[in-house]
C-alpha cells in the first residue's frame, strides 16, 4: 500500500462515527492531502526526499 494510499484510508477512517472511538474528522473538514497543503504528488515527492522518516 503506498503512503498516500495510508493517508486517504486515514481520512477516511478518522471521518467514521464509531462506538468508543473518542473523535471524528468532520465531514466538512478538507481532505488530509489539501489540509497538509499538498498535492498528491508534491506530498509523495517530499516524502520520498525527507530521509524516509514519514512512514
Amino acid at each position: 500500500m503506498s503512503l498516500v494510499d495510508r493517508l486517504k484510508r486515514l481520512d477516511r477512517l478518522a471521518r467514521q462515527v464509531t462506538p468508543g472511538k473518542r473523535g471524528v474528522t468532520p465531514s466538512a473538514a478538507p481532505p488530509i492531502l489539501v489540509w497538509l497543503g499538498q498535492e498528491q504528488a508534491t506530498w509523495c515527492e517530499w516524502a520520498k526526499d525527507s530521509g524516509k522518516k514519514v512512514v
